[in-house]
């Protein structure tokens, strides 16, 4: 028979194992009842690095690449911040001009909001996507416009994919260029995606 010592030594330990067991399932239970929202965190553009380029820690505060737990923020200044590299962040609010360069796009988890009339151009040569929307809803928001100047031959100004609904609010025009409408760009709604457009597309 064990010792009583023992006994009592054995159940505490099956104790405080059940109590972690139980803490680590309940941290997985919220993070999957939360999801990604719960853990977002705001970058501040500060330009301190060079001013310009979007995809540079040294232009945050904190001084962190954009990714997809992001809410990237971008406060009203002069020049425009440029997108050279793919970008995947969880949302954008920007006050400042801004410009996607090259073949390469902006994939947003949540909401684009555009403020105080500015003007977000796309120029993607290479025929790529512009802004990229992958499920839940979305909204393309604020007051401003999408001027989508070359998208090239085979080129997305924006794409909705696996079931994503995005909402383009009553103050944002969406504005295809000459060069832009010479070379079929275009905005690809895919199968059991909402494209609901109350702005103006020209």
């Amino acid at each position: 028979m064990a010792h009583p010592s023992l006994v009592s030594a054995l159940v505490a330990f099956d104790r405080l194992a059940r109590r972690r067991r139980f803490g680590r399932g309940l941290a997985i239970a919220l993070c999957v009842a939360l999801g990604p929202a719960a853990f977002a965190q705001t970058l501040t553009w500060t330009g301190a690095f060079d001013g310009a380029t979007f995809g540079s820690a040294g232009n945050w505060s904190p001084a962190v690449a954009p990714g997809p737990s992001h809410d990237c923020v971008i406060p009203a200044g002069p020049g425009s911040v440029i997108v050279q590299n793919n970008a995947n962040i969880r949302s954008l609010s920007t006050s400042r001009a801004m410009l996607i360069n090259g073949c390469c796009r902006v994939g947003l988890g949540a909401d684009l909001i555009l403020n105080n009339g500015v003007t977000f151009t796309i120029d993607n040569t290479g025929g790529c996507t512009g802004f990229y929307f992958s499920g839940g809803t979305h909204a393309i928001a604020g007051s401003g416009s999408i001027f989508i100047q070359n998208e090239g031959i085979w080129g997305e100004a924006l794409r909705l994919d696996a079931g994503a609904t995005v909402s383009i609010g009553s103050d944002i025009l969406v504005n295809l260029g000459p060069g832009a409408a010479s070379t079929k760009a275009k905005i690809t709604v895919g199968a059991g995606c909402i494209l609901d457009n109350n702005g103006t597309i020209a």
